[in-house]
């Protein structure tokens, strides 16, 4: 095993990193040093050109990554090449150089960038501890009172805002932005627009073909493996990948207090074995060697051993270790993660947005991020007609939670998340909620697996147990009174 796997670092300056782990590549003023595990593709244009951390793919087109980093680099001039990039699939970073650097990621951020806060060195890279590491030095203040703090204690899967990171020092490259190398400016290059105008049966269609085809240039790329629950994202999934679903390594976790009569493992069980298709349980219970813990620890500030590190541990010794994930997460940015019903709330203040992660309400610097994301939201997501919950779980619970969850499995595999698509969730979230919500099935999930793989709608989906029945039970008495 060796720490920083699938990780990179970005200067002006060398570096000290450890060269017999990392590949070191000089592009213009930059050095890119990188685990042989992480891509990095150059596209030199002159004095000009591009840099891919990571893979990207054309949803549209099963074009080469050559010819995307070429399509990239004609559209430089003004960033005209956005509109392009918002519509490909991957987990990437891009930089861009033109007259100065300038650095952007995938949709939802799910292929990190942390960078140090200092005009006198520029220093980025993948993950808060690859740069504590470098640097030789840690500002340990805001790490302990965030550690010791009662929010972590209660929450296994405890997370922080996209923009900031557990040191003061280091920054974190929010979703829908782009960093500005020289003046290490963060600038909003989404949403520029009104929210898409289409009926929903274009929109469901278009879901449809980003989502089907990513799929299928994925597979041709890479030797993929299928996670399935009872949840309606990996059924969307799987409806969509009808094609090749022979060809998958097909699993369910079985991790935390899952087991083989848990409807996340009955339910796929049942369904594959109808489909004569194969299901492999990986048993992610087992506690981790000490070299594993170890080196998991170190890579990732703040890390989740407890729970997501066990949980790699069981990922390390199986199969999956040599394939690549085709996992269903960004896609509840589309299914009204805060407001399950549909119906939409009034958010006036950050107030509102602290209060949906319970604890956050007593650490200083969450309320300081969170408000002054909020604020300079807010009127962008009122002008161009956007719901400020929607993108708040898309720029923080899955530019954060999500990528850092990625982030701290790269140990143990790599992922593709065919939802992680900007012109996707701008489609998705073009439909009405009613469609997209739960109080009518998720229409939209319920026609396109109808449409694509009919029999699996013959099977539950999330369905709820006593326990859940009557939460749910409750919270629709206490909505009738209000």
């Amino acid at each position: 095993m060796k720490q920083f796997r699938n990780q990179f670092l970005i200067s002006n300056k060398e570096l000290k990193i450890n060269a017999k782990d990392f590949s070191c590549s000089s592009f213009h003023e930059l050095k890119i040093y990188h685990s042989n595990e992480c891509d990095v593709t150059f596209h030199h244009d002159g004095d000009n050109g591009v840099i891919l951390i990571g893979y990207i793919i054309d949803p549209d087109s099963n074009v080469t990554t050559k010819e995307i980093l070429e399509n990239i680099s004609e559209r430089k001039e003004n960033k005209n090449y956005i509109d392009y990039v918002n519509k490909l699939s991957g987990r990437f970073l891009l930089i861009i150089k033109d007259s100065s650097y300038t650095i952007v990621g995938d949709a939802c951020g799910l292929k990190s960038l942390y960078y140090l806060n200092r005009k006198d060195v520029f220093l980025a890279g993948s993950s808060v501890s690859i740069l504590e590491e470098e640097l030789q030095e840690k500002n340990k203040k805001r790490e302990s009172f965030y550690l010791e703090s009662e929010y972590v204690s209660k929450n296994i899967e405890h997370w922080i805002p996209s923009g900031i990171s557990i040191n003061e020092e280091i920054l974190h490259l929010t979703p829908n932005h782009l960093l500005e190398v020289k003046d290490l400016e963060q600038v909003r290059f989404w949403p520029s627009k009104k929210i898409k105008e289409m009926t929903y049966s274009s929109a469901k269609d278009r879901t449809k073909e980003i989502i089907k085809n990513s799929i299928t240039i994925a597979n041709i790329k890479y030797k993929l493996s299928l996670p399935i629950t009872a949840g309606w994202d990996a059924r969307l999934l799987l409806a969509l990948s009808k094609e090749i679903a022979s060809g998958l390594f097909i699993y369910t976790l079985k991790y935390r207090d899952l087991s083989e009569s848990s409807s996340d493992i009955k339910i796929p069980n049942e369904i594959l074995k109808k489909l004569s298709l194969s299901h492999n349980i990986i048993d992610c219970k087992k506690d981790a060697s000490e070299e594993f813990k170890s080196i998991y620890k170190s890579n990732t500030n703040p890390s989740h051993y407890n729970d997501w590190g066990v949980i790699a541990y069981g990922i390390y010794n199986s199969p999956l270790k040599e394939m690549t994930c085709l996992k269903g997460n960004c896609s509840e940015i589309a299914r009204c993660f805060y407001f399950s019903d549909g119906k939409k709330r009034t958010i006036e203040n950050h107030k509102q947005i602290m209060a949906l992660e319970k604890g956050w309400s007593s650490i200083d610097f969450i309320d300081v991020r969170i408000k002054e994301w909020f604020d300079k939201t807010k009127p962008v997501c009122d002008e161009y007609g956007y719901d400020i919950l929607d993108i708040f779980y898309w720029e923080h619970r899955m530019g954060s939670w999500q990528s850092s969850s990625q982030l701290e499995w790269d140990i143990s595999q790599e992922s593709f998340t065919p939802y992680n698509n900007r012109e996707l969730m701008e489609v998705m979230l073009s439909i009405e909620s009613r469609y997209r919500s739960e109080p009518d099935g998720y229409t939209l999930y319920k026609d396109i697996i109808k449409e694509s793989w009919p029999e699996l709608l013959e099977y539950p989906i999330n369905p709820k147990n006593l326990k859940q029945k009557t939460k749910s039970f409750i919270k629709k008495i206490i909505s009738a009174v209000r």
